[in-house]
């Protein structure tokens, strides 16, 4: 088990350098990516108030997260607080308690608050980096990829619950990256190096990779008011004005001069059967409550199918 730490500071605040680069360089052995954790001390350093986190997970402390490969950008997660709390929301409970365990611990179900850090303490979390795909692909990462982590903290405004009225004055401390590296077997080793390497003397050389199409999987609309006392990680507002109990908002999506679907989604039976099932691209809508939601977002999900010329076959990136 090894550590990294940021190339400059360690320690941020919200009003001053919010942003963490952390090289995530493994010598010659591999790293394993189910073993990585962020990890980092939120000290409230307000002498009277509490501080209240808004998520039990604490991903509430981060606004983006950038991953890095010899340069290149590869992964850029924005709102990532917010993101991580729609993919927790279906979780099971034991998921939820084995996360209060590593972040801000709860008596009661997930979304009851989570506990306070109270005035001058300070909790010490780690964060599993859970909407990286490259870290979720169920492959180990070679030392060639000269991965580079950078995470940007977020605004007291998005990491705290506005409605209490609490601590905003606090510190991140001692950012780091907890992980496993694998020593391959040298054989292994050989083998990769063979085919991720140019042939000795070679003046050209070809590797060529055709995306054959992208499919989206899902897409998620949410809402937020900014006057929400939950703030913009937890909130997720129904803007749709009402005829007794039942929702009267009017949606309609589209793809190149395709409407999906062919008439408007008028009732929350009809939204939840259509959004179940279709590739969706544009978004409008009506009947919405007259200053219900400020803000809306849009979440994508899709997957890439790509061949590998020469390889026969096709893969999912």
């Amino acid at each position: 088990d090894v550590q990294y730490f940021p190339s400059s500071l360690s320690s941020f605040t919200p009003n001053t350098s919010r942003v963490a680069r952390i090289p995530l360089t493994s010598g010659s052995d591999f790293l394993d990516p189910d073993s990585i954790k962020v990890g980092f001390r939120v000290q409230n350093n307000d002498g009277t108030l509490a501080l209240q986190p808004a998520l039990v997970d604490p991903a509430c402390f981060v606004k983006r997260v950038q991953l890095f490969a010899n340069g290149q950008r590869v992964e850029d997660v924005q709102e990532y607080g917010r993101c991580m709390c729609l993919y927790s929301c279906l979780k099971p409970k034991e998921w939820w308690d084995n996360r209060g365990v590593e972040g801000f611990h709860t008596q009661n179900d997930i979304f009851t608050r989570p506990e306070i850090i109270p005035a001058t303490r300070y909790r010490d979390v780690l964060m599993a980096p859970s909407l990286l795909g490259l870290f979720k692909a169920g492959k180990m990462l070679p030392p060639e990829l000269n991965l580079v982590l950078e995470i940007e903290f977020a605004p007291p405004a998005e990491a705290v619950r506005p409605g209490d009225a609490g601590s905003v004055d606090y510190e991140i401390q001692n950012v780091r990256v907890l992980a496993s590296q694998v020593t391959l077997d040298s054989a292994l080793v050989e083998s990769f190096r063979r085919v991720s390497s140019i042939p000795g003397a070679a003046t050209s050389h070809n590797v060529t990779v055709a995306r054959a199409f992208t499919k989206l999987l899902g897409a998620f609309v949410t809402f937020y008011n900014s006057t929400s006392a939950e703030g913009p990680v937890r909130d997720l507002r129904n803007p749709s004005q009402t005829e007794g109990v039942e929702g009267t908002m009017e949606s309609q999506m589209q793809l190149g001069s395709l409407q999906y679907p062919h008439n408007p989604m008028s009732s929350t039976a009809e939204h939840f059967h259509f959004l179940s099932s279709g590739d969706l691209a544009r978004f409008s809508f009506k009947n919405l409550a007259a200053d219900a939601v400020d803000r809306i977002y849009l979440h994508l999900l899709s997957y890439q199918v790509v061949t590998l010329s020469g390889a026969r076959v096709s893969v999912l990136d």
